[in-house]
């Protein structure tokens, strides 16, 4: 069956491996909108990667901040859009894509029904999932709740960052879900599933970093998965240091990890998901080993701290 050219909008949250790729998508792409948390480009007259990619390959743009979400309609009935794909944006009103010929469907990195929500990469990190989930659904009035109309899962590398693996999500699995499903859904070649009623670690929000801690201490992370949060994040956060002092003033990145095994330390000595100075560097305890952060130091912020 021949293809019907379905004009496809995209709507992302900046220049990723997804929008990037635009000028590759089957069918007919038609312009991106971009979703931001500000009202305009730090630089206008500049602009934002994102606008720039659009204007050299022709397509239409337009940027929508958060607050003004509902503008999004405007330039699907503008653009004449048939189908709307999302990645890594706010929740949309069903309102908006009812009028279009094909609907609307998501990119989610999650094995759906497990990780609904905007932060699935860090709790599947957090939770020590062996494998990293991909999934594209429809678009539905719940977070996360569409039908699926493929899913792909691969390893998790450790001590990875969180850049890393969504580019690894998105060249690898995500972009290759687009291009074989989106023909097939939009000629009418397949239909998609109801996901499952079981769900595990079902939401996946986003938290403040000053919770970090107590949220590992009460999902029992182990030593590997206190290690492997550090590198995802890429820095421990000084939300969490509010008992320091001058340690606040650095950046503090994942150094090594030291199991009690393999460096003497006394186990029944150490406070698990406890900070502790040791040094010139930090220690994040678990009952077998800990995690050892080094400083990473901006000659500017310290300068400042001294003259205040």
């Amino acid at each position: 069956m021949n293809s019907k050219y379905a004009r496809i909008v995209l709507a992302v949250s900046g220049l990723n491996e997804i929008s990037s790729a635009f000028h590759h998508f089957p069918e007919c792409p038609v312009g991106i909108i971009e979703i931001t948390h500000r009202t305009r480009t730090k630089n206008k007259k500049r602009g934002s990667d994102c606008a720039r990619y659009c204007a050299k390959q022709g397509f239409q743009y337009a940027t929508v901040s958060r607050n003004n979400i509902h503008t999004v309609a405007e330039y699907l009935v503008q653009w004449r859009a048939e189908l709307l794909i999302t990645h890594s944006v706010p929740i949309l009103p069903m309102r908006m894509i009812q009028g279009l010929k094909y609907g609307g469907v998501n990119l989610h990195h999650s094995l759906l029904p497990a990780y609904r929500g905007g932060n699935p990469l860090l709790w599947q990190v957090l939770h020590g999932e062996p494998d990293i989930g991909v999934s594209l659904h429809v678009l539905s009035e719940q977070v996360d709740a569409g039908d699926v109309l493929g899913q792909r899962s691969f390893k998790r590398p450790s001590a990875i960052s969180k850049s890393a693996l969504a580019v690894k999500a998105n060249t690898e699995y995500g972009l290759k879900l687009l291009f074989d499903l989106i023909p097939a859904w939009v000629n009418g070649d397949m239909v998609a599933e109801p996901q499952r009623a079981e769900i595990t670690h079902a939401t996946a929000n986003h938290f403040p970093l000053e919770n970090l801690l107590p949220i590992l201490a009460e999902h029992e992370a182990s030593l590997q998965t206190l290690w492997d949060v550090a590198n995802f994040i890429g820095y421990w956060p000084s939300q969490g240091l509010s008992s320091f002092f001058w340690q606040r003033w650095f950046r503090w990145v994942p150094e090594s990890i030291q199991t009690c095994k393999a460096t003497g330390c006394d186990a029944d000595v150490l406070r698990p998901y406890q900070l502790k100075a040791a040094g010139i560097k930090l220690h994040l305890h678990h009952h077998t080993g800990y995690v050892v952060f080094r400083p990473q130091v901006h000659v500017q912020t310290v300068l400042a701290k001294l003259l205040l």
